[in-house]
């Protein structure tokens, strides 16, 4: 059954009575209800809006860098989760549709690359970006520094380079891998970095545009064509993305999942190893930093005298008297 033939048969069905579903497992077609009855997602990972003020005082590079890439979604309050909706959208997902068309509830959703970055304002940039592989040297090179000794861990079949240690990464490059394990490539582990997630994170820290569309497409297939059926990726995206198309949604039945209140920061590192060895001039700045913050606290004391600060207090805190990269 083609997607247009499933929005077909949906559309005909009879109203429910009140109190009754009408989409969930009665809008699923006959050959993916499987995959639907077996979708029980044990990983879920909600995305929650980067701390953008963290990333302007501490890295400032790094924030003029993710606004000239077109990825200043990521700063951007994520919204809610509606978890039935997702993974109904899940079911319909055909990653070989050339259609790129995905039926649910009734509607035939435009899911391409090009809709996916239209709607978060990234850039659509063509394939042909990705194409050129950077050498192995110029990868170490990038992440770590030209005096990096790092080695990558090998394949114990095959030998060829698997994972690249994420502790002998400079700082710079720590961050930028936050960035893309909370929003481009979600992942929760990252003490070894695959290949993939390692040629992303030098695209972006050389300036170059990545096709957010083709990204989020191509984890969501792996997703939907795995055998473990237990993860669920994007959540908070999508369901934003069906809200705006006018999907309907069913109050009585569909699971709402709040968003993050607190959002993430991804200038929080734990350096360590080659990464955390630094110079003469890097700890005289970072002992400079340090006074200059404590500084304003004591001043920030003097001035509420001695009360609890609040947020806004802290935040003007942070401010004024940043912390460097290795505070």
């Amino acid at each position: 059954m083609t997607g247009a033939q499933a929005v077909a048969a949906v559309a005909a069905m009879r109203t429910q009575p009140p109190g009754q579903r009408e989409f969930g497992i009665n809008s699923i077609p006959p050959q993916t209800r499987d995959w639907y009855k077996r979708c029980r997602p044990k990983h879920i990972h909600p995305e929650g809006a980067t701390q953008e003020r963290s990333v302007k005082a501490k890295y400032p590079a790094i924030w003029r860098g993710i606004q000239d890439l077109g990825l200043s979604y990521v700063f951007k309050n994520t919204g809610d989760i509606n978890l039935n909706l997702v993974r109904e959208f899940y079911v319909g997902f055909d990653p070989l549709d050339t259609e790129e068309l995905v039926p649910i509830r009734g509607r035939l959703i435009d899911f391409s690359a090009k809709a996916i970055c239209d709607f978060l304002g990234a850039p659509n940039v063509p394939m042909e970006q990705f194409i050129r592989r950077p050498t192995y040297e110029e990868l170490r090179h990038m992440l770590c520094g030209v005096d990096s000794t790092a080695v990558w861990v090998r394949d114990k079949e095959t030998n060829r380079h698997k994972r690249f240690p994420k502790k002998k990464m400079k700082a710079e490059a720590q961050v930028w891998l936050k960035l893309i394990n909370a929003r481009l490539l979600p992942s929760s582990y990252d003490t070894l970095v695959s290949r993939v997630r390692t040629c992303v994170l030098y695209f972006l820290m050389t300036g170059q545009k990545v096709n957010v569309g083709h990204l989020i497409r191509h984890q969501m297939a792996q997703v939907r064509t795995s055998k473990k059926n237990d993860r669920m990726l994007f959540p908070n995206f999508l369901t934003r993305f069906l809200l705006h198309e006018r999907v309907e949604l069913e109050p009585e039945f569909d699971h709402t999942v709040d968003q993050l209140i607190q959002q993430t920061d991804i200038t929080n590192l734990r350096l360590r190893g080659e990464a955390g060895t630094l110079t003469g001039a890097e700890r005289n700045a970072r002992g400079e930093s340090l006074m200059a913050h404590l500084y304003g606290m004591m001043d920030l004391q003097l001035q509420i005298g001695g009360r609890p600060a609040t947020a806004e207090e802290r935040t003007d805190l942070e401010l004024r008297y940043p912390l460097n990269a290795h505070a």
